[in-house]
C-alpha cells in the first residue's frame, strides 16, 4: 500500500516565506539606512517638517488673534497663574486654621462683641 503522507501545512509555509521576506527586508534596509544620501534625505525632510510646523503653528495663532481666542500659550500662562492662587490660597487657609486653633480652646466660646444699644425705657416719647 502506498504511504500516508503528511499533509501540507499553509500555515507553516506562511511563516517560513514571512520569516525569510523580514531577513532580507532587514537586510536591505540596513544597507539603505548606512548610506550618506540616507542620511541627508532624513535630515532635509526633517528639517523641512520642523518648518512647515512653524509655518502652521504661526498662522494658528495669528488666526486666533484675529479672532480674539486664547492661544496655547496663554492657556498655559493662566495654568500657572491659576497654580499659583491656589498655593497662596492654601497657605491662608492653613494659617488661618493654625490661629483659630490657637486661640480657640476645646470648650469656650469666642468673646461675644459688647453690647452698646441700650433698650428704649418705656415713657420715652
Amino acid at each position: 500500500m502506498a504511504e500516508s503522507s503528511k499533509p501540507v501545512d499553509p500555515f507553516s509555509l506562511w511563516r517560513e516565506w514571512l520569516g525569510e521576506f523580514e531577513k532580507r527586508s532587514n537586510t536591505s534596509i540596513n544597507e539603505a539606512m548606512g548610506s550618506e544620501g540616507f542620511a541627508q534625505l532624513f535630515g532635509q525632510s526633517t528639517g523641512l517638517a520642523m518648518g512647515v510646523q512653524k509655518v502652521v503653528g504661526d498662522t494658528m495663532n495669528r488666526h486666533l488673534a484675529t479672532l480674539n481666542l486664547p492661544t496655547r500659550a496663554d492657556i498655559a500662562a493662566l495654568g500657572e497663574r491659576l497654580n499659583a492662587v491656589e498655593t497662596l490660597l492654601t497657605r491662608i487657609v492653613d494659617t488661618l486654621e493654625r490661629s483659630g486653633a490657637a486661640a480657640a480652646s476645646p470648650g469656650t466660646r469666642p468673646p461675644r462683641p459688647p453690647k452698646t444699644r441700650k433698650p428704649p425705657t418705656p415713657g420715652a416719647p
